[in-house]
């Protein structure tokens, strides 16, 4: 457990999620330990706490944890701060591209795939039974764009 927080890096995360039992010293320590990791700064950490914890979950928020989730939670809890900790690690390298990065990433098969994602994440949403129908409809429009030039459905 000593290296976990160099090891991590290694796979690539797009979100980390952190017990505040963990040992030897604590989940806050984990994610310091993360985030002196070199390219650990933009990877959410979402920390898993007592709702008696408020101290240690501002010992993680002071470390670089970007948000807490009280134990015990619902299943539909932790797929919502999931995708927000996924969201937020892809917008991270999305804004790291220069204009004309973006520009030609958006004429490529690659983004047409990316693109899939509101559709992929809608149909795994939806096997949530509990999730409020809110989430289903920020999920399956949040690239949508006033004038009709968002995807998926262009409205």
């Amino acid at each position: 457990m000593e290296r976990a927080g160099e090891d991590v890096f290694k796979y690539s995360p797009k979100v980390i999620i952190v017990d505040e039992v963990v040992p030897p010293k604590g989940g806050a320590n984990l994610i310091a330990r993360i985030r002196k990791t070199k390219n650990a700064y933009d990877v959410p950490i979402i920390f898993m706490v007592k709702a008696t914890s408020k101290e240690v979950v501002a010992e993680a928020v002071f470390y670089g944890s970007a948000t807490a989730l009280e134990k015990p939670y619902r299943k539909s809890a932790l797929v919502n701060i999931l995708s927000q900790g996924v969201n937020m690690g892809v917008e991270a390298e999305w804004e790291s591209f220069e204009p004309t990065q973006k520009a030609a990433l958006k004429n490529t098969e690659e983004f047409a795939t990316m693109k899939t994602h509101v559709c992929c994440t809608v149909d795994f949403l939806e096997k949530t039974p509990d999730l409020p129908k809110a989430v289903l409809v920020i999920a399956g429009q949040h690239h949508e764009k006033l004038n009709g030039s968002g995807y998926p459905h262009g409205i």
